[in-house]
């Protein structure tokens, strides 16, 4: 049987078997193999950790496990500052854009403060480099349901 694009490009990588078992509604797979990614890429690819941990904050949300979820989002953050730290030289741009995702993932947790530091920090990056901030789009919204209706398959979600 042929593979599909996403197989051949994705390889063994556990975000992406996460992602598909994410869509599929096993939630609680996902969530388990988001967080091995998270740890696994943690020393090396702190971009893709942040990446992962922040979808395993968004299985943890959908599952109904808000103080975890916010454990994982807060946890999202720091490594998204941390990818933000180790472009900041090469750059800019892109080290704008992880401490603005920083910043969200700051707010989602709960912690303001990190969230108004993180953005003032992208803001001050790109007025040096000449850009302009622009509105920050998050990578998705996390998962709240709405009271009296059951969740839609994708509702809340632009993953």
């Amino acid at each position: 049987m042929d593979k599909s694009w996403v197989d051949k490009i994705s390889g063994e990588s556990k975000w992406f078997r996460a992602s598909q078992l994410e869509k599929e509604g096993k939630l609680e797979e996902a969530l388990s193999l988001y967080l091995e990614e998270a740890a696994e890429k943690a020393g090396g690819s702190p971009g893709l950790s942040a990446l992962s941990m922040l979808s395993a904050a968004k299985c943890a949300t959908k599952l109904g496990r808000h103080e975890e979820a916010r454990r994982y989002f807060r946890q999202a953050g720091e490594r998204y500052e941390s990818y933000g730290d180790s472009v900041i030289s090469i750059s800019p741009n892109s080290s704008a854009w992880a401490y603005r995702m920083a910043a969200r993932c700051y707010e989602w947790a709960g912690d303001r403060e990190s969230a108004s530091r993180l953005l003032r920090k992208a803001e001050s990056l790109l007025e040096k480099v000449g850009e302009k901030a622009e509105k920050y789009l998050p990578l998705f919204k996390p998962y709240i349901p709405r009271k009296g209706r059951e969740r839609d398959e994708d509702e809340g979600a632009d993953a």
